[in-house]
């Protein structure tokens, strides 16, 4: 089964921040977005203002999977998560894995001028990790 096509959004959860990547209406590009600090902000509210402003169409969360590939507590943590937003909003909500998303975020980040401690810059990075996986994937998959 393929998305309709439109708008991205990925998700790249954390228990304090959560960082938020769109993409283009084409599905060609992914860029960072923000970063929702979980422990001031209404996470799902947020969301679904983005949702709404860009008219998003799929969801894509970051699954953080163990080094081996199983599933550890954060991992399923954030399936409980992507099946609150599949309630929710009722949108399609993929699980990707993002396994080293991190650290290449901050590996971007600083090649680009930043620091290591700009922790909302590094979520949002993440999510565009996460989405760039996705793209590609689905592009690979089509082909």
């Amino acid at each position: 089964m393929t998305e309709k096509q439109g708008r991205v959004l990925a998700i790249d959860y954390g228990e304090r921040r959560v960082g938020l990547a769109i993409s283009d209406r084409e599905q060609t590009m992914a860029l960072p977005l923000k970063t929702i600090d979980t422990r001031r902000e209404d996470l799902l509210k947020e969301i679904r203002a983005v949702i709404q402003l860009y008219d998003v169409q799929t969801l894509v969360v970051g699954d953080p999977l163990r080094s081996d590939g199983s599933v550890g507590p954060s991992s399923e943590r954030v399936r409980q998560f992507a099946q609150t937003l599949q309630e929710h909003f009722g949108l399609p909500v993929i699980l990707v894995d993002e396994r080293l998303t991190s650290q290449e975020a901050i590996h971007r980040l600083v090649e680009a001028g930043g620091t290591r401690k700009e922790k909302g810059r590094v979520d949002a990075v993440a999510a565009m990790l996460i989405l760039e996986s996705y793209l590609q994937q689905r592009r690979q998959d089509e082909a």
